[in-house]
This record gives structure tokens, sequence and C-alpha cells, in this order.
């Protein structure tokens, strides 16, 4: 590996390596003062469509089920919001099937 693809992959890096140490402080400081620090990870499924038939996905073989309409996701991001969440991770089946994906993006 050469020394500028060392250094151009150290910021990103630090980057991560001070988001861990952060929170580590935030889960020690709340745990000393014997408050909640749950959820640090959210998953959130947007959409159990698939545009794919993926051999270890098992998604066509379930039972459809519609997609929570456009207020109802912005609620549940704003309530995550407030959480104690530092990382949520949108996904489904396919979320890009959503016609309102970059509203939720932008959000």
């Amino acid at each position: 590996m050469s020394r500028a693809a060392v250094r151009c992959d150290a910021p990103m890096r630090w980057r991560a390596v001070r988001r861990y140490v952060s929170a580590s402080g935030y889960i020690l400081r709340t745990a000393a003062r014997g408050a909640a620090t749950w959820p640090l990870y959210v998953s959130l499924k947007l959409s159990h469509r698939c545009a794919g038939a993926w051999p270890f996905c098992d998604l066509p073989r379930r039972a459809p089920v519609p997609d929570a309409d456009t207020a109802a996701v912005l609620r549940m991001i704003d309530a995550i919001e407030r959480s104690s969440t530092f990382v949520l991770c949108l996904e489904g089946g396919e979320p890009f099937l959503r016609p309102d994906i970059t509203t939720l993006l932008a959000h």
C-alpha cells in the first residue's frame, strides 16, 4: 500500500475512532448516573418489498406487508432522534422502492 493511500484513509479511520470514543464516554457517563443508555443502534425496516429474487432471501415467500405511510415513518425517525441512538440504519427489503425515500433520507 502506498503512503498516499495510507494518508487518505487515516482521517476516515480517526473519525470512526472518535465516534467510538464518544459513544463509549456517553455509555460510561450515563451508566454512572444510573440512566438508561439503550438503544445505541436502530435498524428501521422501511419496506418488505424487493425487486430481486435472491436465493438467500425469504421475503418473496412471506405474505406481503404494506409500507408504513410517510408521516408515520417521519414520526418514528423523530422519536429515534430524541432517544439515545447513535446510529440509525434505514433498510428493509429494498427501501429504494418507496416513492418517498428521498423525503425520508432528507429528514
